[in-house]
């Protein structure tokens, strides 16, 4: 058995990489809708362009390079614009482009949101087992359908946006029980934690630099990905699997425990245990026999002497453990309905609306406000 120090490193550092690269990748959406945009799905939901030049109609009329705006002297056509950045480009981008991803990522998050409470019921019910391996299930899935994705079937971003936040919230439940290992310090190792959940933003941002600058396609970025997610199943082996890690920690966690399968040890009950003679070495069988000898002698003539122990069996650990908190903590109802508690739900989701919205609205808003210039903020841009 692992013990308590080792074991703490272990899952506190697997807890965190895992955190870091898979359950917050949603939270970099923006980064992966420009990646989307210049492959061209949801292109086809753009008015087309006028690409030709026209002997007779459109004499005199230069075609803008592409990436910059149509001159909105054409009404029919002053909406839609060129990508042209990156191993992709050179399809067209439109406000209906930008509300059907707009659409994806509100289903997303509903998702995100809505499961939280039927998740903590499930990690509650079935154990740490159940729950990890579900989340792997949905984030690779959710990887795997981003791989196989492309322009003609660009419909497999929404179960793959879905299972992704999903996914990745239940990783973090998961993993939310590694600071019950380090007593005082639980909350700095939450935060952490938390931390490193908000930081997986960044994922999505090197898929867009590898695919921006390396060339590097999106389905091998994500293909990558699904491959280093299956190191889940280490830390998988190493939480308890039909139930969490306690807190506070009873006495002896993680501990190896004496041997009482050989001759001469006790029982936590205090009793003997009797090994069979044909399964002890010559030491250990003269060693035993002398026992019983001595055993037999003392006790042969004052063998209704014996007073059997009238003293309740100790309590485990595990039921100390469950009375510190029944005395310490008050019940779940009760914490539903005090005033604190409504009072930080109240606040928190009006705090979560205002990020997704956010994240959410990004990418659109600053397309607006740079006319969709693709060189701004680009070195040698003007």
């Amino acid at each position: 058995m692992i013990g308590l120090a080792l074991y703490r490193v272990l899952t506190l550092g697997l807890g965190a990489f895992e955190n870091l690269l898979f359950s917050g990748v949603f939270f970099g959406w923006a980064s992966l809708v420009y990646v989307v945009k210049q492959e061209g799905y949801f292109s086809h939901l753009c008015p087309p362009t006028n690409t030709s030049t026209n002997s007779t109609e459109n004499v005199g009329i230069t075609i803008p390079p592409a990436g910059l705006q149509i001159s909105p002297s054409d009404p029919t056509q002053a909406s839609t614009t060129l990508a042209s950045v990156g191993p992709g480009g050179g399809f067209p981008t439109c406000p209906e482009q930008d509300a059907e991803l707009q659409l994806m990522f509100t289903i997303a998050t509903f998702c995100y949101e809505f499961l939280l409470f039927p998740m903590g019921i499930v990690l509650d019910k079935f154990g740490t087992l159940t729950m990890r391996l579900l989340s792997s299930c949905l984030i690779i899935a959710g990887l795997l359908l981003i791989a196989f994705s492309s322009r003609e079937t660009a419909f497999l971003l929404y179960p793959a946006t879905c299972f992704l936040a999903i996914g990745g919230v239940e990783l973090m439940f998961t993993n939310m029980q590694i600071s019950s290992l380090f007593g005082r310090r639980k909350a700095t190792v939450m935060t952490f934690l938390s931390g490193c959940l908000d930081s997986s933003a960044f994922v999505f941002i090197i898929v867009k630099l590898l695919y921006e600058s390396l060339g590097v396609p999106l389905q091998t970025s994500f293909f990558v990905l699904a491959g280093i997610c299956l190191t889940m199943c280490l830390n998988t082996l190493l939480l308890p699997k039909t139930s969490h890690i306690p807190y506070p920690l009873p006495p002896g966690y993680r501990q190896a425990k004496p041997d009482t399968g050989r001759a001469g040890a006790k029982s936590d009950k205090g009793v003997e245990n009797k090994v069979p003679m044909e399964d002890l070495d010559d030491k250990e069988r003269n060693g035993q026999a002398g026992k019983e000898m001595h055993s037999s002698e003392a006790t042969s003539d004052s063998e209704h002497d014996v007073v059997l122990p009238t003293d309740e069996d100790p309590p485990s650990s595990q039921s100390l453990t469950e009375a510190a908190k029944s005395d310490r903590y008050p019940s779940l109802c009760s914490c539903f309905l005090s005033l604190p508690s409504l009072c930080l739900l109240i606040w928190f989701s009006l705090l979560q609306l205002t990020m997704f919205f956010f994240l959410g609205t990004i990418k659109p808003g600053l397309e607006r406000l740079t006319d969709n210039d693709q060189n701004v903020g680009r070195s040698g841009g003007s």
